[in-house]
């Protein structure tokens, strides 16, 4: 998928990404939508505090354009209730960022819009709706909140920093060492120290902004920080290079904390997927962590992953495992149907169904399945056909 449109990258914020609207969350959450919408009439022309997104919105938005070129777009798109709308214009005036267009779905699914705007960069609040992003292609992070004790970016141009793996990169050498230990990631990394890593989910947006610096779109810093270090380095720096991408600062820091590495550098926006390095650089800089690997990667196997795994990513490791799969391929008639049925219901319902499609893999034996209505006995239209008798059964009855 392209990340332009019209020769322009896309950026898409929600609009608690763009400004801090943690009082009004709460609102919501304690006190339910007539609150809500109360709260913003009457703070209709209070001006909104800026978020995490901000300072990279504004940097983006000052680089050169003229009538033919414009470098980035901004879109707010975002869950948030139309309610806020008018404080939200209200305050990107006061603050002059040109966004391009506003949509608000009211607590429905933003992936439709991503998907037809293509969007290069999308940044949210909701871990939920960036694991979609991320699954669809869309380079996507969940931010955390602002810094309370900022090393503030600089004035001109735009800095922006990035963890290699599981970012850059793909999750291959990072599960390596999860798995078997630093004597096999170190060996793993020297005899592949001249192959390529696979690409991450944030492959796109780099490319795009070196694109972007290429082009002389004003002063546009480009900074990579790892934990890698002598000798597992060599490997980063040959896939980057590889990549034909201008880094202009990179940090390989062993045991090093990465938060003195970006006081340092002072980036509009750090991405990483750790939690302890997200947290850590969250008290200086704006952060946004991107949440991988994915559910949807995991083995394949019938056992449902706990915690804040994401709904659609359950639901495609079952699909998998009924499948018997190792990889995605195979799975776009399912995810397909995930959009066009269980996005858009009740979190109960889509549970409740979810659960029932586990169990229903779980307990039938192979060669047992029921035979698809259309006579064909492959797997994927005995599961397309199961899935329907199974939404009937919990949506179009309710």
């Amino acid at each position: 998928m392209s990340v332009y449109s019209n020769n322009a990258l896309r950026v898409a914020v929600s609009s608690s990404a763009l400004f801090d609207l943690r009082k009004e969350g709460e609102i919501f959450a304690e006190e339910k939508l007539d609150a809500f919408r109360a709260f913003q009439q009457q703070n209709e022309s209070k001006i909104l505090d800026r978020g995490t997104a901000f300072r990279l919105v504004e940097a983006l938005l000052k680089l050169e354009s003229n009538e033919d070129h414009v470098p980035v777009e901004v879109l707010i798109i975002s869950r948030n209730h139309p309610d806020v709308h008018l404080r939200v214009i209200n305050s990107l005036k006061h603050y002059d960022l040109r966004v391009s267009a506003t949509i608000l779905t009211g607590g429905q699914p933003v992936l439709p819009y991503l998907r037809e705007y293509q969007v290069g960069l999308f940044l949210s609040a909701e871990p939920a709706d960036v694991g979609a992003a991320l699954r669809m292609g869309v380079p996507s992070a969940v931010v955390y909140p602002p810094p309370n004790s900022p090393a503030e970016p600089s004035d001109s141009g735009v800095r922006i920093a990035f963890d290699a793996d599981c970012v850059l990169f793909s999750e291959q050498s990072d599960a390596i060492f999860r798995r078997d230990g630093m004597a096999a990631y170190l060996e793993h990394e020297l005899l592949n120290a001249r192959s390529p890593i696979p690409d991450g989910p944030f492959k796109s947006f780099l490319l795009a902004v070196s694109q972007l610096q290429e082009h002389g779109s004003g002063t546009l810093r480009i900074g990579v920080v790892t934990s890698r270090s002598s000798p597992t380095h060599e490997r980063a720096i040959r896939t980057l290079a590889t990549w034909g991408v201008r880094i202009d600062e990179m940090g390989s820091l062993g045991p090093l904390d990465k938060d003195g590495w970006l006081r340092a550098f002072r980036p509009h926006i750090f991405f990483d997927d750790s939690e302890r390095h997200c947290n850590l650089a969250a008290r200086y800089v704006s952060t946004a962590q991107v949440p991988y690997p994915d559910p949807a990667t995991v083995s394949p196997g019938f056992a449902m992953p706990v915690g804040n795994a994401d709904l659609r990513g359950r639901f495609l490791l079952v699909c998998r495992g009924y499948l018997k799969t190792k990889s995605n391929k195979g799975l776009k008639v399912f995810e397909e149907w995930y959009d066009g049925h269980l996005s858009t219901c009740e979190a109960q319902t889509s549970e409740a169904l979810l659960k029932e499609l586990s169990v229903s893999v779980e307990s039938t034996p192979d060669g047992l399945e029921r035979r698809a209505a259309s006579g064909k006995k492959d797997r994927t239209a005995k599961l397309a056909r199961f899935l329907d008798q199974l939404y009937a059964k919990f949506v179009r009855s309710v």
